[in-house]
């Protein structure tokens, strides 16, 4: 018999290993989303036993919106030095910002007359998951009338698809006839004759009106 000895073959390692990852998933996010990956190299194995299970991260800062927001990247190498790179995953959709709220009436440091009627009108918009909710004292387009007089503000509140949630306020003042502002316990005076609508607890000042007897008459 004829024994004949054989050098170990050793195969070198090129290939790098292999990443798999996760996709968006095409729904808004109130926050940064993870997408979760796994790598693996069936040759030298992975030089990082952790990259073996590893998510990939967005960073949008708060106050900001986008349907289109990368995560990070990540290098992943085996034991000979064959590296590839994990990510960027583009198309994370992020709103991290609530709706703007514009109120046109009743508007911000105007006056209105006591009794007088305007239709209110004010909009909420949102650039990225959209408006949920645009609520105000009365709907958009409804009449608001002002009864009370003194310093009034009219509010809305708004909210988003992912609940980001916002308001803004609009400051008015209701007078009586002369323009002049009222509080509560204001003392009002009507002329014989005149018709006077009075707010609620208020106290009366009684003006005599003066009485005369036309002269050439007994």
């Amino acid at each position: 018999m004829v024994t004949i000895d054989v050098d170990p073959v050793t195969v070198a390692d090129t290939t790098p290993p292999t990443v798999s990852c996760g996709a968006p998933d095409g729904q808004w996010h109130g926050d940064n989303v993870a997408i979760p990956c796994t790598a693996s190299d069936d040759d030298s194995g992975l030089a990082d036993p952790g990259d073996a299970s590893f998510d990939l991260v967005t960073s949008l800062p708060a106050g900001e919106e986008s349907a289109d927001v990368p995560t990070d990247s990540r290098q992943v190498c085996d034991g000979a030095g064959n590296c590839t790179t994990a990510g960027p995953i583009a198309g994370n959709m992020i709103d991290r910002k609530a709706p703007t709220v514009t109120i046109t009436t009743p508007a911000d440091g105007a006056t209105y007359a006591q009794g007088s009627t305007v239709i209110a009108d004010y909009t909420c918009s949102d650039g990225g998951s959209g408006v949920g909710t645009c609520d105000g004292p009365v709907p958009d387009g409804a009449l608001h009338r002002h009864l009370d007089p003194g310093a009034k503000v009219f509010t809305v509140t708004t909210a988003d698809l992912v609940s980001n949630s916002d308001q803004q306020d609009a400051t008015y003042t209701t007078t009586i006839a002369s323009g002049r502002p009222v509080a509560a316990d204001d003392a009002y005076t009507a002329e014989q004759g005149a018709t006077l609508t009075v707010p609620r607890q208020v106290s009366w000042a009684t003006t005599p009106i003066p009485t005369e007897t036309p002269s050439g008459r007994c």
